[in-house]
């Protein structure tokens, strides 16, 4: 908002070894604020997860926590196959991983707890927001 330049030696940015010891900073009041994640969900509000669960089990109430900017969606980084498998093999393998969700949830879920929104075919401009995120810091 006070449009600050952020770059790896602003003065205002403090680095420290691990998100933990971010957060640890922010509940100890010793930081204004922190880059962190969430998990995103494709259809809708779930659970907090990532930075702001962190934040809550270590005691700041959800009422102290203030979203100032979020990024666009974040993919996970894609699955890949060797490039000498059969190529009936690779077909047969998309055709189960992204049709899991809709056809076997059930089977999608103890496979990908942790991730929303089941597998999907990409292309480079899924990946935009971080490569956008990468330049902007790069700069």
């Amino acid at each position: 908002a006070e449009g600050r330049k952020i770059a790896e030696d602003a003065p205002f940015l403090a680095r420290t070894d691990s998100a933990a010891a971010a957060e640890t900073m922010l509940v100890d009041g010793k930081a204004d604020g922190l880059f962190g994640w969430v998990t995103a969900a494709a259809d809708g509000p779930r659970e907090p997860s990532g930075t702001q669960a962190r934040l809550e089990a270590a005691g700041l109430s959800v009422a102290a926590l203030r979203i100032v900017w979020t990024s666009g969606l974040l993919r996970y980084g894609p699955h890949a196959v060797r490039s000498d498998l059969d190529p009936e093999a690779k077909r047969r393998l998309a055709v189960f991983l992204t049709n899991l969700k809709s056809t076997t949830p059930d089977i999608y879920d103890l496979l990908e707890s942790r991730h929303s929104g089941g597998f999907a075919r990409v292309a480079p401009k899924d990946y935009e927001m971080a490569a956008a995120i990468v330049r902007f810091v790069s700069d």
